[in-house]
């Protein structure tokens, strides 16, 4: 495919089969290291995950050749401007037709967001958009890297699943965070990610942990780790599975 090249891939794609795309888009020539380092590095991690745990047959990580170079505002709290600037630069450029995850990286904020989808629009069956902020400077973890490759994690699996199915509603008490969990080390995992307590997300109090299935109410240690939890495996499982056999 033009104007990308491919970093690694597994599997073999089949028509009919599960099969998952990310691509990941610097937008300035300062974040192509990232994209192509720690940020490559954290999704290749969840892809081999998904694809070793799940019905998953193939996946693909691309990196975008050029930089998206959209407008942003620096150390904006919730990269808002950059968000809206990006999914409207994807659109226009028609990358939006290509299935997958279009993740987006920026070192203007340290925030980090993602598209919620409904059943149908999925990246098992459209083009969705996410971004990770890579900027540092939030005090409230150990390791900002390791925080900010959680979240590079954490915003395509919001692209990958939808709590408009009641299975993955169920894992749940009501939001997506609660997917994730902070385990028996007070490691903090994908998903539950600037939700550990009312004092970590940048904007707003917004504490998940301890909820959904798969939560245990264990104390933070201001640290992370990028294994994903089996709630998240599941959703991403059951939803990848759902989209594709009546939608794609």
């Amino acid at each position: 495919m033009s104007d990308y090249t491919t970093l690694t891939n597994k599997g073999e794609p089949e028509i009919g089969e599960e099969t998952l795309s990310v691509y990941l888009y610097p937008n300035e020539t300062g974040d192509r290291e990232e994209a192509k380092n720690e940020v490559y590095d954290a999704v290749k991690s969840a892809c081999d995950e998904i694809y070793d745990k799940t019905a998953v047959q193939y996946y693909e990580i691309a990196l975008y050749d050029y930089e998206s170079n959209v407008d942003e505002v620096e150390d904006e709290d919730d990269g808002d401007t950059y968000f809206t600037n990006f999914k409207d630069w994807l659109g226009d450029q028609g990358y939006y037709d290509y299935n997958g995850v279009h993740l987006g990286v920026t070192d203007s904020t340290n925030f980090a967001n993602a598209e919620y989808v409904g059943k149908g629009e999925t990246c098992w069956v459209n083009g969705t958009a996410a971004f990770v902020g890579t900027a540092g400077g939030y005090d409230v973890t150990n390791n900002d890297t390791a925080r900010w490759k959680n979240l590079a994690v954490q915003e395509p699996i919001h692209n990958m699943v939808s709590m408009e199915y009641t299975y993955v509603d169920d894992l749940t008490e009501g939001d997506e965070h609660d997917l994730g969990i902070i385990d028996s080390d007070g490691d903090s995992t994908p998903m539950l990610t600037f939700y550990e307590r009312d004092d970590t997300h940048p904007t707003r109090k917004h504490d998940r942990s301890g909820k959904g299935d798969c939560a245990p109410d264990n104390t933070w240690d201001n640290t992370h780790r990028l294994d994903l939890t089996s709630c998240s495996i599941d959703a991403i499982d059951y939803t990848s599975y759902q989209e594709t056999i009546n939608y794609s």
